[in-house]
């Protein structure tokens, strides 16, 4: 179409912008009001359990309405439990026994297109990193990480889960 000075199509395109945004504000202030908010399944992998121990404990998992759903020690049974758990968040090693990360990534992704991965690794590999932001990585922090660096890669994979979980909540009524 086309928009020049006396041109309508502008006129009637601003009010529907306007009704959507009012619907979206209606909505959000609903769902905010009724104090609906997602709980986040976490799950651990790291075949060093120490650091499995301490991020489980050490971090406020609560402050973004997380919880650890379940730890594992190698890649086939953190495998096994994201199948079975179904985690929004999962954290992980890369070099680990019987399957490595970025191979369980790999295997998943497909299946869990939503699931937000952030990988903590002691291997300063470039390749590695470079696999890791070809598979969709969310974050990928080098061992040992600091608490800022942990809580902002939390903070970015639930902002992310809250985009996706809001824009299909409200995109069949916009």
């Amino acid at each position: 179409f086309s928009v020049g000075r006396n041109s309508d199509a502008l006129n009637r395109l601003k009010p529907m912008n306007q009704h959507r945004r009012a619907l979206w504000d209606r909505r959000f202030w609903y769902i905010k009001r009724r104090g609906e908010q997602c709980m986040y399944k976490v799950l651990l992998v790291d075949d060093e359990p120490i650091i499995v121990e301490g991020l489980s404990r050490s971090i406020p998992w609560e402050r973004w309405n997380c919880r650890v759903v379940a730890t594992a020690n190698d890649g086939t049974e953190g495998k096994n439990l994201i199948e079975k758990e179904r985690p929004d968040i999962v954290f992980m090693d890369i070099c680990m026994p019987e399957m490595n990360g970025l191979q369980m990534i790999a295997a998943l992704n497909s299946q869990f297109p939503d699931l937000e991965v952030s990988v903590l690794t002691g291997y300063r590999d470039f390749e590695y990193a470079k696999e890791a932001i070809r598979l969709g990585v969310t974050r990928f922090l080098l061992k040992p990480s600091n608490m800022d660096e942990l809580e902002e890669a939390i903070e970015c994979m639930c902002a992310n889960l809250n985009l996706a979980h809001f824009s299909r909540v409200f995109k069949p009524q916009l």
